[in-house]
This record gives structure tokens, C-alpha cells and sequence, in this order.
């Protein structure tokens, strides 16, 4: 039997919401070990760990420092705050892939807010997207 693809890969996946779990999800179905929270545990191997105190962030900096790949879907400010900055993740493990999914991008008025789905998509125009041609419909209520 062929080994899969991604054999021998280790994912810390830290994202919460959505794409993060999903994402980490998927690579661990072609074969890459992915550690994440219990909460997201699709396929994962897990830990619960509280990055606000010195013992999680030691406990994540030494899983940092044996992953290939850190994902994580904080909003601006938190990586920082928390000691999983690209900066920081760079001095312990400077062969990781640092990944980032941020709801509305670094830049732009709605970069510091949290979001996830539908709210972003609205925000965009996707959900009147989805509706198809036209105008919306009025539903006539009797």
C-alpha cells in the first residue's frame, strides 16, 4: 500500500472556526498528523491546552517546535498577545509554515473584528450573490 502524501507531516491546527478545522481535517485524510484542540477533533489527535498561562504557552511552543505547519484563525493582536506570532513560531522552529486564515484580511476598517461565517459573506455581497439574477424576490404574505 502506497504511503499517503503527507506522511510525516505534523499540523498543529489552533483555528476554531470553519476553514481552520476543516483545512487541518482534510490534510490529515492524505496522511499528515494533525494535533488540535478536542473541539475540532475531525481526524486529529487532541489537546486542550490554555494559552494564557506560562505552562500552555511552553506546552505550544514545544509542539510548535516539532510541527512542519501552525494553523490559526485569531483575529489582529492575539498571535501576538499569546506568543504564536509568525516572529516568535520563527525563533522556535524556523521550517514552519505559519498559517493564518483571518477573517477579513491585516488591512481595512473590519480587520480587528472577529467574524465568521455568514457574517463576512454578507458583509461582502455573497449572500445576495447566492440569490442568483435580479433583484431580490418579495414574498407576498397573505
Amino acid at each position: 500500500m502506497a504511503a499517503h502524501p503527507l506522511s510525516g507531516v505534523t499540523i498543529l491546527d489552533l483555528a476554531t472556526i470553519q476553514a481552520g478545522p476543516y483545512g487541518a481535517a482534510l490534510l490529515a485524510d492524505l496522511g499528515a498528523r494533525a494535533v488540535a484542540d478536542p473541539r475540532t477533533y475531525a481526524g486529529k489527535e487532541g489537546i486542550q491546552v490554555d494559552l494564557q498561562t506560562p505552562e500552555g504557552k511552553e506546552i505550544v511552543h514545544k509542539l510548535i517546535a516539532r510541527a512542519d505547519v501552525l494553523s490559526h484563525n485569531f483575529r489582529l493582536g492575539v498571535p501576538e498577545r499569546l506568543q504564536i506570532d509568525w516572529e516568535t513560531c520563527l525563533k522556535i522552529n524556523p521550517r514552519l509554515v505559519h498559517v493564518w486564515m483571518g477573517t477579513y484580511g491585516e488591512n481595512g476598517v473590519h480587520a480587528r473584528r472577529p467574524g465568521a461565517h455568514p457574517i463576512p459573506g454578507a458583509i461582502m455581497g455573497g449572500a445576495m450573490r447566492q440569490m442568483g439574477r435580479g433583484m431580490p424576490r418579495r414574498r407576498n404574505r397573505s
